[in-house]
């Protein structure tokens, strides 16, 4: 049975739209996100453990290689790991966070700015953010907490609408895919985190692995003898700490990375 709006059919007995000279932006959103038309990609269709189209491992600009097409384009992006600490602290640095962006390279200007988070080269010290910046919209993942601060304080994820000045829809919003793994305690292992950097273990009496992270980097172990704290793997992971009495002798934390992918179904 077809569906007539004002006596004119807009959706025959075939099912197919008709008569429909044009549509709203929200709705045109809303169907380009949903992967519907023009051969656009659908975000079910996003694998996090295929090889990205592009790796940003340092800071730089990501350039649009066709404004007019519908190819769905999904940005990870992971903050940098925090370090270990040393001696009585050896407590673990905290994993880097994560944001997950998407929009259709239609919809996305010809430059996004990608900001890559520095990792911790010292012991104590956060990870660097990571941000994902386009028409004056700047998102950001998180850097690592520091080994001497507490991360029970974790942002939640954007529920973004597309809109000129903001043309990314945001995917994921729940709080354990976007955070990084805590910092952990003098004799806690490193914890875990799904989309952030995990956290690396502490290591003052005993020797703690570091924690996993199902999609980034892990954390580094923490150890109270040679070879003492670990270094946490990219992106993202954070240091193991270190029961010695040389700052060299702690977890460093990772680097932040922005992985890109390419979905065109």
């Amino acid at each position: 049975m077809a569906i007539k709006v004002n006596g004119t059919t807009v959706i025959n007995d075939s099912r197919a739209l008709t008569n429909i000279a044009s549509i709203d932006a929200t709705t045109a959103a809303s169907i380009t996100a949903a992967g519907i038309g023009g051969g656009g990609g659908n975000i079910d269709n996003w694998d996090p453990t295929s090889t990205p189209d592009v790796t940003m491992t340092s800071s730089g600009t990501w350039t649009n290689p066709n404004t007019a097409d519908d190819t769905l384009v999904v940005f990870y992006a992971v903050g940098a790991g925090a370090s270990g600490y040393r001696f009585f602290y050896s407590y673990g640095g905290g994993g880097g966070g994560a944001v997950i962006l998407a929009g259709t390279m239609g919809t996305l200007p010809s430059s996004v700015s990608i900001v890559v988070g520095a990792a911790a080269t010292s012991e104590g010290q956060g990870g660097g953010d990571t941000t994902i910046s386009a028409s004056g919209k700047t998102h950001t993942a998180d850097g690592g907490e520091s080994s001497t601060s507490s991360q029970s304080s974790i942002p939640l994820g954007e529920v973004i609408v597309p809109t000129t000045s903001n043309p990314f829809n945001a995917y994921y919003p729940v709080v354990s895919l976007t955070a990084g793994g805590a910092a952990a305690s003098r004799n806690d292992p490193g914890h875990d985190a799904v989309w952030g950097g995990a956290g690396g273990g502490g290591g003052y009496t005993t020797n703690n692995p570091g924690g996993t992270s199902t999609y980034a980097g892990d954390g580094g172990i923490g150890s109270d003898n040679s070879p003492f704290g670990r270094d946490g793997q990219a992106p993202g992971g954070g240091g193991g700490g270190s029961n010695s009495s040389s700052a060299s002798n702690v977890g460093l934390g990772a680097n932040g990375s922005v992985r890109i992918w390419y979905i065109t179904a």
